[in-house]
Protein backbone atom coordinates (compact mmCIF):
# COMPACT_ATOMS: atom_id res chain seq x y z
CA UNK A 1 0.00 0.00 0.00
CA UNK A 2 1.27 3.45 -0.84
CA UNK A 3 0.68 4.28 2.92
CA UNK A 4 2.85 1.25 4.25
CA UNK A 5 3.01 1.18 8.49
CA UNK A 6 1.61 4.42 9.21
CA UNK A 7 -1.62 3.62 7.57
CA UNK A 8 -4.23 4.20 10.06
CA UNK A 9 -1.89 5.34 12.25
CA UNK A 10 -3.73 8.59 13.29
CA UNK A 11 -6.15 6.42 15.53
CA UNK A 12 -3.67 4.91 17.11
CA UNK A 13 -3.10 5.69 20.83
CA UNK A 14 0.13 4.41 22.72
CA UNK A 15 -0.67 2.91 26.11
CA UNK A 16 1.60 5.23 27.67
CA UNK A 17 -0.35 8.00 25.91
CA UNK A 18 -3.04 6.35 27.16
CA UNK A 19 -2.44 5.95 30.84
CA UNK A 20 -1.32 9.31 30.69
CA UNK A 21 -5.27 10.34 29.33
CA UNK A 22 -6.82 8.36 31.94
CA UNK A 23 -4.45 9.87 34.82
CA UNK A 24 -5.47 13.21 33.69
CA UNK A 25 -9.43 12.12 33.53
CA UNK A 26 -8.92 11.20 37.08
CA UNK A 27 -7.26 14.14 38.23
CA UNK A 28 -9.91 16.72 36.43
CA UNK A 29 -12.46 14.82 38.25
CA UNK A 30 -11.11 14.85 41.46
CA UNK A 31 -10.17 18.72 41.47
CA UNK A 32 -14.11 18.80 40.00
CA UNK A 33 -15.43 16.66 43.08
CA UNK A 34 -13.58 19.20 45.15
CA UNK A 35 -15.53 22.02 43.81
CA UNK A 36 -18.39 19.94 44.10
CA UNK A 37 -17.99 19.71 47.61
CA UNK A 38 -17.06 23.46 48.22
CA UNK A 39 -19.99 24.12 46.30
CA UNK A 40 -22.30 22.33 48.47
CA UNK A 41 -20.65 23.54 51.60
CA UNK A 42 -20.86 27.11 50.92
CA UNK A 43 -24.40 26.88 49.61
CA UNK A 44 -25.45 25.02 53.10
CA UNK A 45 -23.29 27.62 54.92
CA UNK A 46 -25.86 30.49 53.00
CA UNK A 47 -29.20 28.23 53.94
CA UNK A 48 -28.35 28.34 58.06
CA UNK A 49 -27.36 32.22 58.12
CA UNK A 50 -30.68 32.37 55.97
CA UNK A 51 -32.29 30.45 58.90
CA UNK A 52 -30.74 31.96 61.55
CA UNK A 53 -32.06 35.21 60.34
CA UNK A 54 -35.18 37.23 61.26
CA UNK A 55 -36.44 38.05 58.54
CA UNK A 56 -39.05 35.94 56.86
CA UNK A 57 -37.58 36.29 52.98
CA UNK A 58 -34.11 35.35 54.12
CA UNK A 59 -35.90 32.25 55.65
CA UNK A 60 -38.11 31.10 52.52
CA UNK A 61 -35.15 31.83 50.20
CA UNK A 62 -33.40 29.86 52.18
CA UNK A 63 -35.75 27.31 52.16
CA UNK A 64 -36.10 26.93 48.66
CA UNK A 65 -32.56 26.42 48.20
CA UNK A 66 -32.42 23.39 50.88
CA UNK A 67 -35.50 21.86 49.06
CA UNK A 68 -33.80 22.07 45.61
CA UNK A 69 -30.61 20.88 47.05
CA UNK A 70 -32.78 17.28 49.11
CA UNK A 71 -34.69 17.04 45.75
CA UNK A 72 -31.59 16.05 43.61
CA UNK A 73 -31.27 12.80 41.98
CA UNK A 74 -30.10 9.92 43.60
CA UNK A 75 -28.06 8.55 42.63
CA UNK A 76 -26.80 12.10 41.15
CA UNK A 77 -25.98 11.92 37.76
CA UNK A 78 -22.63 11.23 36.25
CA UNK A 79 -22.65 14.34 34.31
CA UNK A 80 -22.52 16.95 37.25
CA UNK A 81 -22.96 19.94 35.10
CA UNK A 82 -26.51 20.65 35.80
CA UNK A 83 -26.22 20.54 39.39
CA UNK A 84 -23.29 22.68 39.51
CA UNK A 85 -24.91 25.23 37.52
CA UNK A 86 -27.97 24.59 39.70
CA UNK A 87 -25.76 25.23 43.24
CA UNK A 88 -24.19 28.41 41.85
CA UNK A 89 -27.37 29.72 40.83
CA UNK A 90 -28.31 29.39 44.68
CA UNK A 91 -25.64 30.15 45.86
CA UNK A 92 -25.10 33.21 44.24
CA UNK A 93 -29.21 34.00 44.82
CA UNK A 94 -28.42 33.45 48.81
CA UNK A 95 -25.69 35.82 48.57
CA UNK A 96 -27.65 38.67 46.88
CA UNK A 97 -30.74 38.04 49.70
CA UNK A 98 -28.38 38.19 52.38
CA UNK A 99 -26.86 41.67 50.68
CA UNK A 100 -23.40 39.85 50.44
CA UNK A 101 -21.19 41.76 48.22
CA UNK A 102 -20.45 39.58 44.98
CA UNK A 103 -16.84 40.34 43.71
Amino acid sequence: SAQGPWRGIRHRVLPSQRHRADEEGQIRRLVEGQDDVRYATLMHQLIDECFASDDMNKILEGRKSLVWFRELEMPVPEDLYEVRAGMIHHILHLMKVLGKPMD
